[in-house]
C-alpha cells in the first residue's frame, strides 16, 4: 500500500495517475499529491547538474539580467512592490532577504535594486555561478536545510518554483518560519493542481482509460516531486506555523513548458488553455505571501 510520505501524516494514499516513469498519488488524509515513488536525494541532485535541464528554455527565457524581458521580471517586481507597501514591521536595520533556489541570480539582481540586502541559496553548482555574475548576493551552494543560518535573521524568505520540487515540504516551511524575523513574510510561488490544464488533462486522461497520458506527462512534470492546489499549501503552511495573508494566481506562460517535445495540437491547445485560465480564475501558478501564526 502507498503511504503519504509527509512526516505528519502517513496515512494510505491512492493512486491517481500511473505515468511512464512514476505514479502520482494523493493522500487519503491531508489530500497532498505527489510522486511516487520519491526521488533519492543522488537522483534529485543530478536532475540539477544535467546539462540538458541547464540550457533548456526555463533559464534561456528568463535571460540574463535583472533588465531582461519574460514573464517572471514583471512578477518579480509586482512581488518587490507588495513586500515595500506591506512590510511595515520589518527592523529598522539593513532590509535582509533570503531567495531559496536562486537559479541564476535574476530575482536577487531586482531585488538589490530595491534596496534590499540579499542572500541567495542554489543546490546548482552552474547556476550558482550564474548567479554570481549577475549580482553582488552572498550565495551559499547547497540543500537550503543543510545550510547553516542563523534563526530570525531575515525580513524576508522567497521560494520561486522551488516548493513543489524539494523532497521534505514541511521542514522545508518549518525552516523559512524559523529564519523569518518577527513580522516577517514569506514569498511562495508554485504550480496549482487545481489548474484549467489540470482539469482538462484529467479528462482527457480518464476518457481515454489512462491511455492519453501527453498532457498529464508535462502536468506532472519528473521534477515535481509535490504537486500543490491552494488548500494543500495552505495546510503545509499551518503546519510550519505560517498563514497566507495576500494571493493570486498567474499563467502558465507555454513558451519555455512547451519547448519540451509535444505534438502541435498540445502547443496549440496549450496556448488557448492557458489564456482561458485567467478568464476562468484558474490559473496554473499561484503565488502566495505568508506571514507566521
Amino acid at each position: 500500500m502507498t503511504r503519504c510520505p509527509r512526516r505528519c501524516c502517513g496515512a494510505a494514499a491512492q493512486t491517481v495517475y500511473r505515468l511512464r516513469r512514476f505514479d502520482v498519488c494523493r493522500c487519503e488524509s491531508c489530500a497532498a499529491m505527489f510522486r511516487h515513488p520519491l526521488p533519492e536525494q543522488a537522483e534529485l541532485e543530478g536532475y540539477y547538474a544535467d546539462p540538458a535541464y541547464l540550457e533548456s528554455a526555463y533559464f534561456a527565457d528568463s535571460g540574463q539580467g535583472p533588465a531582461a524581458a519574460g514573464p517572471e521580471v514583471g512578477i518579480y517586481l509586482e512581488s518587490l512592490a507588495w513586500l515595500d507597501g506591506n512590510l511595515v514591521s520589518v527592523s529598522a536595520g539593513e532590509r535582509k532577504l533570503l531567495d531559496v533556489g536562486c537559479g541564476n541570480g535574476q530575482f536577487l539582481a531586482l531585488a538589490e535594486q530595491h534596496r534590499w540586502k540579499c542572500e541567495g541559496i542554489e543546490l546548482s553548482h552552474e547556476l550558482c555561478e550564474r548567479a554570481r555574475s549577475l549580482c553582488v548576493a552572498e550565495l551559499h551552494r547547497g540543500d537550503f536545510l543543510d545550510v547553516d543560518l542563523p534563526a530570525a535573521s531575515y525580513d524576508v524568505v522567497t521560494m520561486w518554483d522551488l516548493l513543489e520540487h524539494v523532497l521534505d515540504p514541511d521542514l522545508v516551511l518549518a525552516r523559512a518560519r524559523e529564519l523569518l524575523r518577527p513580522g516577517g513574510c514569506l514569498v511562495v510561488f508554485t504550480i496549482n493542481s487545481e489548474s484549467l490544464f489540470n482539469w482538462l488533462g484529467d479528462i482527457s486522461y480518464r476518457a481515454t482509460g489512462g491511455r492519453l497520458t501527453t498532457a498529464v506527462e508535462l502536468l506532472y512534470d519528473a521534477r515535481h516531486n509535490w504537486y500543490l492546489t491552494p488548500s494543500t499549501l495552505d495546510r503545509l503552511l499551518k503546519q510550519a506555523g505560517l498563514r497566507a495573508v495576500d494571493r493570486c494566481q498567474h499563467r502558465a506562460y507555454l513558451g519555455r513548458w512547451l519547448s519540451e517535445p509535444a505534438p502541435v495540437w498540445v502547443k496549440v491547445a496549450g496556448n488557448l488553455v492557458d489564456l482561458a485560465s485567467m478568464a476562468a480564475s484558474q490559473c496554473y501558478r499561484q503565488l502566495v505571501y505568508c506571514r507566521a501564526v
